[in-house]
């Protein structure tokens, strides 16, 4: 499994440093460990995985492609 963020993910458009930083303040407010997906019903994701998600992408250049979950522990 793994996670990504996007704005088109077919036509591999990454989210921008500030809309990175928008969302990471949104879902460090809030508590889960599932998320809906349009691709599977529920995927076992931690709040602390998409977090990491968001900081690796804010550390260099934003992409739309997954990321491994195990990367992202």
């Amino acid at each position: 499994m793994a996670l990504s963020c996007h704005k088109a993910y077919h036509a591999q458009i990454p989210l921008s440093h500030a809309e990175l930083r928008q969302a990471r303040d949104l879902v460090e407010e809030l508590d889960f460990d599932a998320v809906a997906t349009p691709f599977e019903y529920a995927a076992p994701v931690a709040r602390k995985q998409v977090l990491a998600l968001f900081d690796r992408h804010l550390r260099g250049q934003p992409l739309a492609g997954p990321i491994p979950i195990e990367e992202l522990t």
